[in-house]
C-alpha cells in the first residue's frame, strides 16, 4: 500500500522466473563441453531451489536430479547450510553431473512454483524499484531479468534496470553500490522515479577493471596462509573430527540421546548445528568437559577446573542474552544451548536449585513460542518437549507448579488440523504422558494448598508447617501414643469441621485425581506391540504419578469428604514401586547422562519397597547415577527409608 511507509526497493541479480530460467539455461548449456560448463554458475542455485520447492510441496522430489545432486542436498540438510554454503556444495560439478535429464520441461510442480512466487506477473506496486543486473551473470541470465523488467513495466510499475557489462552475479553487488546507495538516499529525500528506464553502465576502464567470476573459486577464496585441519565426512560426522575440542563434543554425543526422551540431541539437525554453529559447538564442548571431569573420565587440576568454570559462566551469560533477545523464528540455537547447559547444572549442583533456575528463564521464550504451535519447526518442537519433561520432573518432585505452559496439550489439540509431516504414532503417547504429568503437577499443588487451608481454618495442624509457627518446642516431644489419639480424634471429626465450600472444592480435586489416575492406568495397559518400540520409557513416569496421587490423598483431612478416594492399597503401591524399579533398571542399562531423567522416580520407588534386596537394588541404581557425575544422587540416597514402607504426607 502507498500508505504503508514503504518507499521503494532494490533488487540485485534477482532470480525471477525460475522455471523459465532453467529451460533457457539448459537450452544454452546442453551442447557445451565439460570445460565450457565450468564457466556457468547457474547450477549453484539448484540446492536452494530444491529446499524452496520442498517447503511448498513437502512430498516433491525433482525427478531430474542425479544421485550426486541428491547426496549433496542431503548433506546441506544435515549441516543446515545457509544459501551461500549451499551454493558451494555443487561448485565442483557441472550441469551434466547434477541433472540427469530434461524432465523439468514437463515438471508441473516447478511451473506451479513459478506461478506462485515469481515477480512481474501483472501485479501493481505502489513504489519504484531499482534492478541491478550483471551483463556476464552466470547464475541469473540477463535476458530473463530483461523479460521480467518488460513485463513489470507493462503492468504499469516504475522500474529502472541498470546493466553492468562483464560483471558476474557476486561482483555486481559491490560495483553497483554507489548507484543503489544513491537511489536509497533519494527515496528517503522523497525523490523517486516516475517512469520505467533502462541503462547500460559503462566502466571507466573496462580493460583493467576487476571482473571476478563466481565460478572462479580461487578468486573468491584466496589461498590460505595456514594449513587447515582435514575433516573427513562419515555417517557419524561428529566422530570424524580430530580437533582437540571435538574430543569433548564426541564424548557428550555418546553420553546423551540414547533414550527417546533426549533423542533430539542426536538428531541430524543438531549434529549439523554442532558443526556449523559456533555457539552450539562450544556448548557441546563445555558439557563434555564437565561430564568428563565429574564422571572421572578426566583427571583435572585446579587450574583446569577453574578454566572450565569460567568458560561455563561466560557461555551461560551469552546463552541467557541470546535467549532473552530471541524471537519465535530465531530461538532454536539459544534454546538448544540452554537445554544442554541445564545438564551441567545437574552435574555441578547437588541440590538441583541451579537447574531449576535455568528452567525458569528457559520458560519465558518457550511461553512465547507455543503461542504459534503450527509454525514451529520440528527441532523447536522436540526441544520444547524436552523442556516440558524437565519442567514437570522438577515440579512434581519438588511439589511446585510447572514453570512453563502445557505445550504437549497444545500439540494434541492442533494435531488433527496440522499440516505437519510429524509422525503421529511416534509422539502421541509421549505428548499424552507429558500433558498428564503437567496436569498432575498443577493438581498436586492445588491439593497441597487445599489441605493446608482447611487444616489452618479448622485447627488441624498435623503435618502442616504453615500453621504451627507458634507451637512450643516441647510439642515435638509428645508421646507417639498421644499423637495417634489426636489423629484418630481429628479423623473422626473431620466431616463436621469441613464447610460445604470446603467439601465441594475437595471433591472436585478428588474427581480430577480420579480421572487422571484412570487415564494413567489406560496408558500402562497399552500393549507395547501396538505402539512404537521403547514406549516402556514412559511407564516409570506413569507409575510415579500413580504413587504420588495416592500419597497426596493420604492426608487425614481427606476422610472428611465422605467419598471414595482413589488411593491404591499398599500391596498395589508396592507392585507399582517394584515395576518402576524394574523398568528403570532395564531402560538405563546403556545410558550415561540420560539416566538422570529417571532420578525423580526414585521417590515413588523408595516409598513403596521394604525388603533388603529391593533397597540394595535401588541403592545400586543411585550409585550408577552418581558414577555418571550426578552428585544429587547422594541426596536421594540419604532420604531412602529403610525397613518399612513409608507414605510421607
Amino acid at each position: 500500500s502507498e500508505h504503508s511507509g514503504y518507499l521503494g526497493g532494490v533488487s540485485i541479480g534477482p532470480v525471477t522466473y525460475l522455471y523459465d530460467a532453467l529451460l533457457d539455461g539448459f537450452s544454452k548449456l546442453k551442447d557445451l563441453t565439460s570445460e565450457q560448463l565450468d564457466n556457468f554458475g547457474i547450477v549453484t542455485i539448484l540446492p536452494s531451489m530444491a529446499f524452496a520447492l520442498k517447503a511448498v510441496f513437502p512430498k516433491y522430489s525433482p525427478p531430474y536430479f542425479s544421485d550426486l545432486m541428491k547426496r549433496r542436498i542431503e548433506l546441506g540438510q544435515v549441516a543446515q547450510l545457509c544459501d551461500t554454503a549451499l551454493s558451494g556444495l555443487v561448485l565442483d560439478a557441472n550441469l551434466t553431473q547434477l541433472i540427469k535429464n530434461d524432465d523439468f520441461v514437463k515438471d508441473k510442480n516447478l511451473k506451479k512454483f513459478q506461478a506462485l512466487n515469481a515477480p512481474a506477473q501483472g501485479d501493481k506496486a505502489s513504489r519504484p524499484l531499482l534492478v541491478i543486473q550483471g551483463g556476464n551473470d552466470s547464475i541469473v541470465f540477463p535476458d530473463i531479468t530483461n523479460k521480467a523488467y518488460q513485463n513489470s513495466c507493462k503492468a504499469g510499475n516504475v522500474v529502472h534496470l541498470s546493466v553492468y557489462p562483464d560483471l558476474d552475479h557476486t561482483a555486481v553487488v559491490g560495483a553497483s553500490a554507489p548507484e543503489w546507495l544513491e537511489f536509497i538516499d533519494k527515496l528517503f529525500q522523497h525523490g523517486s522515479l516516475t517512469t520505467c528506464s533502462r541503462k547500460v553502465m559503462i566502466p571507466f576502464d573496462a580493460v583493467h577493471a576487476s571482473k571476478p567470476l563466481d565460478t572462479d573459486v580461487t578468486a573468491n577464496n584466496p589461498a590460505q596462509t595456514v594449513n587447515n585441519a582435514v575433516v573427513l565426512s562419515t555417517a557419524t560426522p561428529c566422530k570424524a573430527l580430530t580437533i582437540k575440542s571435538w574430543k569433548y563434543v564426541c564424548l557428550c554425543f555418546e553420553a546423551v540421546g540414547v533414550l527417546p526422551q533426549s533423542a533430539v540431541f542426536r538428531s541430524d539437525m543438531v549434529i549439523g548445528l554442532s558443526h556449523a554453529n559456533e555457539q552450539v559447538n562450544r556448548t557441546w564442548c563445555i558439557v563434555g568437559q564437565v561430564y568428563a571431569a565429574r564422571s572421572g573420565k578426566d583427571a583435572l587440576n585446579k587450574q583446569q577446573r577453574d578454566e572450565i568454570y569460567r568458560t561455563l559462566a561466560t557461555q551461560t551469560a551469552v546463552c541467557a542474552r541470546q535467549l532473552k533477545r530471541s524471537s519465535t523464528t530465531m530461538a532454536t540455537v539459544p534454546l538448544l544451548c540452554a537445554s544442554l547447559l541445564a545438564v551441567t547444572d545437574l552435574l555441578l549442583d547437588d541440590t538441583g536449585d541451579h537447574w531449576r533456575t535455568r528452567m525458569a528463564y528457559i520458560s519465558e521464550p518457550v511461553g512465547v513460542m507455543v503461542n504459534d504451535v503450527l509454525q514451529l519447526a520440528p527441532l523447536d518442537r522436540e526441544l520444547i518437549r524436552l523442556f516440558q519433561l524437565n519442567d514437570v520432573l522438577g515440579s512434581v518432585s519438588r511439589r511446585e507448579n510447572p514453570l512453563g505452559p502445557n505445550f504437549s496439550e497444545a500439540i494434541l489439540k492442533t494435531r488433527c488440523t496440522s499440516t505437519s509431516t510429524e509422525s503421529v504414532t511416534s509422539c502421541t503417547s509421549y505428548d499424552h504422558v507429558l500433558s498428564a504429568m503437567w496436569k498432575w503437577s498443577v493438581l498436586q499443588q492445588r491439593i497441597i494448598h487445599w489441605v493446608s487451608d482447611v487444616s489452618c481454618h479448622h485447627g488441624d495442624n498435623n503435618n502442616n508447617d504453615d500453621c504451627d509457627d507458634d507451637d512450643d518446642d516441647e510439642d515435638d516431644d509428645d508421646d507417639d501414643d498421644d499423637d495417634d489419639d489426636d489423629d484418630n480424634c481429628d479423623s473422626n471429626n473431620n466431616s463436621k469441621y469441613l464447610s460445604l465450600e470446603d467439601k465441594i472444592q475437595g471433591i472436585e480435586l478428588v474427581d480430577e485425581a480420579t480421572r487422571l489416575q484412570s487415564f494413567i492406568l489406560r496408558v500402562l495397559l497399552l500393549s507395547p506391540s501396538s505402539s512404537k518400540p521403547n514406549y516402556q520409557y514412559l511407564d516409570p513416569y506413569c507409575r510415579w504419578m500413580l504413587v504420588s496421587i495416592s500419597q497426596a490423598l493420604q492426608h487425614q483431612v481427606m476422610t472428611g469428604l465422605e467419598c471414595d478416594l482413589p488411593i491404591m492399597p499398599p500391596t498395589c503401591l508396592h507392585q507399582q514401586a517394584l515395576a518402576a524399579l524394574d523398568d528403570i533398571e532395564k531402560i538405563t542399562t546403556n545410558s550415561a547422562l540420560d539416566i538422570g531423567f529417571f532420578l525423580p522416580v526414585v521417590d515413588a520407588v523408595s516409598t513403596g519397597i521394604d525388603s533388603a534386596g529391593d533397597h540394595a537394588r535401588l541403592l545400586h541404581f543411585l550409585e550408577n547415577v552418581e558414577a555418571r557425575g550426578f552428585g544429587i544422587a547422594r541426596e536421594y540416597r540419604q532420604e531412602i527409608p529403610v525397613g518399612s514402607i513409608k507414605y510421607p504426607l
